[in-house]
């Protein structure tokens, strides 16, 4: 059986080790970041089938990410990982190119059905996030 080269990018050391522990047993941790420069010097090397992203990151946003690591990869699925919920997130993050979108309040219970889901090339949005934000993906919200 096939276990997916995951890549974890996220400024916080505890949710890397906490994701690291989740997916250990049904993926290949091939590579972590602390920080935007650290993901995109690295994850070329490391080859990831998909990158798990925090939008959040102390020198950049995941959404900014999003295309820079597309370009060195362009095969590559990304899953943001976020605490971030509103309609306006949800939609940019799709709209930048991301292939999923998980609470990290559902980390836990969601991120391996995510990572499954966009390895089969679909879409993956968490099930925590509101019907109506679920529309956001193809009917994009504008922040006012």
């Amino acid at each position: 059986m096939y276990l997916p080269r995951v890549f974890i990018a996220d400024d916080h050391a505890l949710v890397l080790e906490g994701f690291r522990q989740l997916l250990i047993n049904d993926t290949v941790i091939v590579g972590t970041a602390h920080t935007g420069a650290e993901l995109l010097e690295k994850v070329q090397r490391a080859t990831p089938d998909i990158v798990l992203l925090d939008v959040s990151l102390p020198d950049t946003n995941g959404f900014d990410l999003i295309q820079s690591v597309k370009n060195k990869l362009p095969r590559v699925k990304i899953i943001l990982v976020t605490m971030l919920s509103e309609p306006f997130y949800v939609s940019e993050g799709f709209q930048k190119g991301a292939n999923g979108y998980v609470l990290k309040q559902s980390a836990s219970t969601e991120l391996m059905t995510a990572i499954r889901t966009v390895m089969c090339d679909r879409r993956y949005v968490s099930s925590d996030v509101a019907a109506d934000v679920r529309e956001s993906i193809e009917d994009p919200w504008i922040r006012p």
